[in-house]
């Protein structure tokens, strides 16, 4: 904001009249003459969809100064899960490459996903995902499958855990991996 007057604003008062809109900080508490403040708004939405409110400041000296504020939320109340839920590989030998096990995430939600998979856990060097079909992204009711494979570089019992991090909404589903490795 900028005080286009002659004499300084004191007392401006910032304000806007949507609750999803939360000022967190201004430096306009007095402003001089052809001065600017700034005014820093958090956009936290309580629901989906579009959102608008107003930006309102006065000074004590005169004046209103209004403008829009808009953002528009993902509706969050998606679902996403990965199936199954747990697999265990045949037994392996060191330095080989198991059969892929496939893996399906479904998006029981209507917003689109970015999916980033993953694998995790002290033994997820001995798993390798052969290939993620949810690279390009995971339409609202859709589904795609991540292939994972089992190549040990030693013996014994390996584990680790597929994970599955899909955004907007950030849901994180995970699926267990163990194999044994001769």
């Amino acid at each position: 904001m900028r005080n286009e007057g002659t004499a300084p604003s004191t007392s401006v008062a910032v304000a806007t009249d949507a609750g999803e809109f939360e000022i967190v900080d201004t430096t306009c508490d007095v402003l001089a003459p052809a001065a600017f403040c700034t005014v820093t708004v958090r956009y936290s939405p309580m629901s989906g969809g579009v959102h608008s409110a107003a930006l309102t400041a006065s000074a004590a000296s005169g004046g209103v100064a209004t403008t829009s504020l808009s953002g528009t939320a993902a509706l969050c109340d998606n679902a996403t899960s990965i199936t199954p839920g747990a697999f265990t590989f045949d037994d392996t030998l060191v330095g080989a490459t198991s059969a892929a096990a496939s893996f399906t995430i479904s998006n029981w939600g209507p917003v689109s996903n970015t999916c980033t998979t993953t694998l995790a856990g002290s033994d997820a060097a001995s798993f390798t995902i052969a290939n993620d079909g949810c690279a390009n992204g995971l339409a609202g009711g859709g589904y795609c499958d991540v292939e994972v494979q089992f190549t040990p570089a030693s013996v014994g019992t390996k584990s680790a855990v597929l994970q599955s991090d899909c955004r907007p909404c950030g849901i994180v589903n995970a699926a267990g991996l163990s194999g044994t490795a001769l």
